[in-house]
């Protein structure tokens, strides 16, 4: 039987840390789960993770900044390689916290126990390494309804691993080896609830560019480039999104596994929530940044902010306000791109 190791880093991942840990640690044992927390500040998520140091996944809260989110492939590189040095796993899975494990059966598609690591257990993990050729992507605002898009995604097998790359898509194959194949597919929770997912989206562009400078992002070319193209949707363009060709695909076997072991129907209510409209008007943006400020809710009113000089470049208020909130919640990064935008767009008022 082939010991198994998953891996992930994560951040605020309110909706889906827990459905993530349930699941595969029901599949692969809590003890060889390998978590990194890049700085988490939600309290859900801090107690979630607690939880479930309880029950023995190895939690690593050493990577507290964006340059550990951005430098993760080589720290799973090279946890991989000591695995190897160590002779602990034969293979290790490195997943990001929406991805879940699955396999592709003749008549679709499956998520038991014994499919999955049946599929683990046929393959030589001496000498190979494996790699996805697709995936099963979620569609907004739908937690179980998928469109099947070309996913390539590396499972490493230890004694054969050399490195991998940020997006775990391409590992360092030995000299004149291929990947090989396996019915292994990901269960890809791509497309959370809009607001969810913007934010997040700001988030992992920061290392790499100014997420408010929307004429800037129109060429942007670097890291998290995917991302971009949602910040200039509309809520409902974003809730319109498909992938053209593909057929819709009804899938229940993760939601039928995680009704067992979780309040299934309230993360559904979170997931599908249109209810609270995205507002698009300076007014409601200006009062629903000071509300954020005066309950010293500075994470929330950062991403107001940030909103409103998106949304209203010529506005002072973004700033003066962006500022302050994100003094408050001690984002340096952000602080500095606000100064520099400042000078950008204001140089006869702040310099």
């Amino acid at each position: 039987m082939a010991r198994i190791a998953c891996l992930m880093m994560q951040k605020d991942e309110i909706l889906l840390l827990r459905p993530w840990l349930l699941y595969h640690g029901y599949l692969f044992g809590y003890e060889n789960l390998f978590v990194w927390d890049n700085g988490s500040t939600e309290s859900g998520v801090k107690d979630t993770l607690a939880q479930f140091k309880e029950l023995g996944v190895n939690i690593d809260a050493s990577q507290t900044t964006p340059d550990g989110f951005s430098n993760k492939g080589n720290i799973f590189s090279e946890v991989i390689r000591q695995f190897r040095i160590k002779n602990r796993y034969d293979v290790a899975l490195p997943l990001d916290c929406d991805e879940f494990v699955a396999v592709a059966q003749p008549g679709g598609f499956g998520c038991a126990r014994n499919e999955i690591l049946s599929e683990l257990a046929r393959i030589d993990w001496h000498h190979l390494i494996c790699r996805t050729d697709s995936g099963l992507y979620s569609l907004p605002g739908a937690f179980d309804e998928f469109q099947r898009v070309g996913h390539e995604k590396s499972v490493a097998a230890v004694r054969a691993f050399d490195s991998i790359d940020h997006g775990f898509h391409q590992a360092t194959l030995p000299e004149g080896a291929q990947y090989a194949p396996t019915s292994l597919v990901y269960l890809h929770l791509h497309y959370r609830p809009y607001a969810y997912f913007i934010a997040s989206a700001r988030d992992k562009l920061r290392p790499w560019t100014d997420p408010d400078d929307l004429a800037g992002l129109k060429n942007y070319e670097g890291v998290g480039k995917h991302l971009v193209r949602y910040l200039f949707m509309t809520e409902a363009e974003y809730y319109a999104v498909e992938f053209e060709g593909a057929p819709k695909l009804k899938f229940t076997g993760l939601s039928d596994f995680l009704n067992l072991h979780m309040d299934l129907p309230s993360l559904r209510r979170a997931w599908g929530d249109r209810a609270a409209p995205v507002e698009h008007n300076f007014e409601a943006l200006h009062a629903a940044g000071l509300k954020a400020m005066e309950v010293a809710d500075h994470a929330t009113a950062a991403q107001i902010w940030a909103r409103c000089r998106a949304e209203f470049p010529d506005r002072e208020e973004g700033y003066l306000y962006g500022a302050v909130a994100a003094k408050a919640a001690g984002d340096d990064m952000l602080l500095g791109q606000i100064h520099a935008a400042q000078a950008r767009i204001f140089p006869d008022i702040f310099n």
